[in-house]
């Protein structure tokens, strides 16, 4: 038969120090084990056990538990006073103290040992009425555009470091174009402008950042001149030195697009299109935003900015900004950049060099990367794509194709020096072939080389007489002297077409002069038939004697 034990509650209750010590002390005072047990709320066998032990041990002060890290507790607390980040740290460990950890490990030792970490000094940056305003970007996710598609959204906001007062407006893209376009907008709103603008270093604006010469974007450069306020650029993963701007941004995040640009349980967008949300940020700015009382100055910023803010800003210039396009493009070997899925020519000393092209509304400038001059101008191509605009000045003077060139009238110079002939072969042979002439010309002149002025002229006038205008021809005529033969028989094409119309006898020359150089197929028979015969011949006489 199986027996169940039950062990009394007294085994499994644990009693603390300060209990045990008021048991031991009641029963020096011969106090009854029941009525101690009453108190402490106890059994009384629990009683005389804690009687008999000797004495109650008081609590001890342990140390904590040595960490891993502790060695290594003066390197990680050097490394955080350099503001390193933690995978930095841990990099440095291995790579210097050659021990292994994890981040959340070396993350918890860092707060459980309170190493002090980020302990710079901040000051708090105040500016006067008319000096400041800073500048951020930020994204707010999916909106819908006006024809009802769902597109990545930008919130550009504007902040007076005074007055608090903001602009914000909603873009698809932080081009640089669009950059200046929601500045202008900014300024429109304020109807001023301040003396310094304070920005990132986003691409729009800053091509290269530098702590020291930073690379501005040539065309917000040009703007920010225009304007008459100066760039001041942050340094590199400091926000905090635009923070004005940067809590703004968290309160337009979290007060007006949190949750709206979200589906709903309808299933319906809390914006209809663009327009709409435009609509409902600028109604929430004007109403809501610049009328609430701002949580560090403890004033209205549309107060502010009317009564200290407004008279000290600078005026908008009379005439808009004209807003053009900057790119870097790099010449091609055809002489020509890429704009707008549109070619237009360069100059070919530029080839392989990086240039910088001003798109306006209707004009493409190129200029000069190193001295910013106009090395080209063009008419904007629009509607189109894939098209040339071409100015064949831009060319090297051996691959420009039009008559009327520089190249044309050097190589006309050189053949008429060479004497009549030749230079009115080379008018017949720019009329006739004005895409191939250039190389034809080109040997021929080479022929001065070997052949004096007087061959090559008479082998042009020969070969104009036939109306054959190829290099090899005039080659093989001053090679085999045919312009030795009686010059009556080939006159000039000019005198040709005259004397079709005048005399028989001129025509007979002429028709005798082509009938020697086209000649039938049956002159080549006969000539190889006599060829045969004479062999046959002399192979008999080989074979016999």
């Amino acid at each position: 038969m199986l027996k169940y034990y039950v062990l009394p509650l007294t085994h499994l209750t644990m009693y603390t120090m300060n209990e045990r010590i008021s048991i031991q002390t009641l029963s020096k005072h011969w106090i009854k084990k029941n009525k101690i047990a009453d108190q402490i709320w106890c059994h009384r066998n629990t009683v005389r056990n804690i009687e008999k032990e000797d004495s109650v041990k008081e609590k001890v002060n342990r140390d904590k538990c040595k960490h891993p890290l502790d060695q290594f507790k003066d390197f990680i607390q050097d490394k955080l006073d350099k503001n390193l980040l933690m995978t930095r740290i841990i990099e440095d460990l291995i790579t210097e103290k050659w021990y292994i950890t994890w981040y959340d490990s070396l993350r918890k030792y860092v707060k459980t040992r309170k190493l002090k970490w980020n302990n710079k000094a901040c000051i708090v940056l105040n500016t006067w009425p008319w000096q400041e305003s800073q500048v951020d970007f930020w994204y707010a996710w999916l909106t819908p555009d006006n024809t009802g598609k769902l597109r990545k959204s930008w919130v550009f906001v504007m902040t007076l470091s005074f007055s608090r007062k903001a602009f914000q407006i909603t873009v698809y893209d932080q081009k640089t174009e669009t950059f200046i376009w929601c500045h202008i907008k900014a300024f429109e709103y304020f109807l001023w402008v301040p003396a310094v603008v304070k920005i990132d270093n986003l691409k729009a604006a800053i091509i290269t950042a530098s702590k020291f010469e930073p690379e501005y974007n040539k065309e917000y450069l040009a703007f920010s001149k225009y304007y008459w306020f100066d760039i001041y650029p942050c340094k590199v993963r400091a926000p905090q030195e635009k923070g004005k701007v940067e809590s703004w941004v968290k309160y337009v995040k979290n007060s007006f697009f949190k949750w709206r640009t979200w589906k709903n349980n309808n299933d319906k967008w809390e914006f209809k299109n663009k327009d709409d949300l435009d609509y409902r940020l600028f109604q929430w700015q004007e109403k809501i935003c610049n009328k609430r009382k701002h949580g560090t100055t403890k004033q209205v910023p549309d107060a502010v900015f009317e009564s200290q803010e407004k008279s000290k800003l600078k005026q908008l210039p009379k005439k808009a900004w004209g807003v053009c396009i900057y790119i870097r493009r790099k010449v091609s070997t055809t002489c020509h950049v890429t704009v707008e899925s549109n070619y237009y020519s360069v100059p070919y000393k530029q080839i392989w060099n990086n240039v910088d092209v001003k798109i306006w509304e209707n004009i493409v400038n190129i200029h000069d990367i190193k001295t910013d001059e106009i090395i080209a101008v063009h008419n904007r191509i629009k509607d189109t794509q894939w098209q040339y605009c071409t100015n064949n000045s831009h060319y090297p003077d051996y691959k420009r194709i039009d008559l009327q060139t520089e190249y044309q009238f050097t190589q006309w110079s050189k053949m008429k020096d060479i004497w009549d002939d030749a230079y009115k072969y080379f008018l017949r042979l720019v009329k006739d072939s004005p895409r191939t002439w250039s190389s034809v010309i080109k040997w021929i002149l080479y022929l001065k080389k070997t052949y004096k002025n007087d061959v090559i002229n008479l082998a042009c006038k020969r070969a104009s007489v036939f109306e054959v205008f190829w290099y090899k021809v005039i080659e093989n005529i001053c090679r085999e002297w045919l312009y030795k033969e009686e010059l009556q028989i080939y006159a000039n094409t000019e005198d040709i077409k005259n004397t079709k119309n005048n005399s028989n006898k001129d025509n007979n020359i002429i028709n005798r002069s082509y009938n020697d150089l086209v000649r039938p197929l049956s002159y080549y028979n006969t000539q190889i038939l006599f060829s045969n015969f004479w062999i046959f011949l002399i192979q008999c006489w080989m074979l016999f004697f």
